[in-house]
């Protein structure tokens, strides 16, 4: 995702009312989601009278060069404006098209679920219509910024010393329902209420489903009381789920004896992957009750959409997260290969963040290639 401070150059023979320069960049301007004029000499941003030839989408309003610029989405309806130019942009991206999605009609108990939450979010949207002053919304329509290192996490993402935390991240939308950052913030509100409340379909679905899923409140979040599974309702997207799994792997092969009857690392490699593999078919399981159980945004070309059309299609990522054991130098050297390769590795304090003394590598679900050659870099440097 392209900073806030990034830029465009562009040629044109637009000049600065202040100074006079000719204005020569292009950038997303956040307080208003847009894309505009900028002199960076006055930084100050310039409103240009709306193109009557570009396409906007007719739910949220966006044009596409503030979505390639920002790379989020404003509603479902952009993925039909832009349908072409997001699957080049996915394409790209992935190296492959999007495979067509199927997906069975939603349950007549998950449709009334849907009206129920369509009918509050209209009535308080008439509502602060008729009597602004009675609601309090900002007018605050930026784009969503990224968290602040470390912010947001439960304590159970971040690994000890030879350990290996492995992340299962869901984002799922409900339809008619602009994302996070064109919600006004009434609407926000509730929509949180509807998902978070104590006693609500998405809290009795889970409490239902597993002892190990039962969380308690904290804001605009859920948490369960050993931080393995968190429900969150105040990122990008409607709703994001994330289950954790802990591996002690240097503790668990501590016993020489063990290790010897095990054989060599390549053993505890198998081990680790088969963990691992169970962990994803529970998780996986947990979804295709959930996406019967409530009705998301999804589209044939898309799959499941997302704020961000890079996720979109299962709306899942794994990632693995490890603390360096060995050498700095070998440790950097064995990161780059898995860039090399097309992973994204980034610092375990958020997006963006540098690798210091722990690092993140993210990539697929059901991806064993990459899963297995990142198990193969954590036990090289324990």
């Amino acid at each position: 995702m392209r900073s806030e401070t990034e830029s465009w150059n562009v040629s044109h023979s637009m000049r600065c009312g202040h100074c006079g320069q000719v204005l020569r960049v292009f950038r997303l301007n956040p307080e208003k989601a847009r894309v505009e004029p900028y002199c960076e000499h006055c930084r100050i941003y310039f409103e240009t009278a709306p193109d009557p030839l570009a396409l906007r989408c007719s739910g949220c309003g966006l044009d596409f060069a503030t979505i390639r610029f920002s790379e989020r989405l404003g509603c479902s309806r952009c993925y039909d404006t832009f349908r072409d130019s997001l699957l080049e942009m996915i394409t790209k991206e992935r190296g492959r098209k999007p495979p067509l999605f199927e997906r069975p009609a939603p349950s007549r108990a998950a449709m009334a679920r849907h009206r129920l939450l369509h009918d509050v979010l209209t009535t308080a949207s008439e509502r602060a219509e008729l009597n602004p002053s009675s609601t309090v919304d900002n007018g605050d329509r930026s784009e969503p910024q990224p968290a602040s290192p470390g912010a947001g996490e439960p304590a159970s993402c971040e690994p000890e010393a030879g350990e290996l935390v492995v992340r299962i991240r869901v984002a799922r939308n409900l339809p008619d329902v602009p994302y996070l950052s064109r919600l006004p913030d009434p609407e926000r509100r509730l929509l949180q209420e509807f998902l978070l409340a104590d006693g609500s379909s998405v809290v009795r679905f889970f409490e239902e489903r597993s002892p190990a899923y039962a969380t308690v409140r904290q804001g605009a979040r859920r948490i369960s009381a050993d931080g393995s599974f968190e429900i969150r309702a105040d990122d990008e997207d409607h709703l994001r789920l994330a289950f954790f799994l802990r591996l002690p792997v240097a503790e668990a092969n501590a016993n020489p004896a063990s290790e010897s009857q095990q054989g060599e690392p390549a053993l505890r490699e198998e081990q680790i992957l088969k963990q691992i593999g169970r962990f994803e078919e529970q998780v996986l399981a947990t979804l295709a009750a959930l996406d019967e159980h409530l009705w998301f945004q999804a589209h044939p070309l898309f799959g499941f959409l997302t704020a961000c059309p890079s996720n979109a299609g299962n709306g899942m990522r794994m990632s693995l997260r490890f603390r360096r054991q060995s050498d700095p130098a070998i440790w950097l050297a064995e990161l780059a290969a898995l860039r090399r390769g097309g992973l994204s590795v980034r610092g375990s304090a958020g997006e963006g963040s540098a690798i210091e003394s722990s690092a993140t590598v993210l990539l697929p679900v059901r991806d064993s290639g990459a899963l297995r050659r990142i198990v193969r870099l954590f036990l090289r440097t324990l």
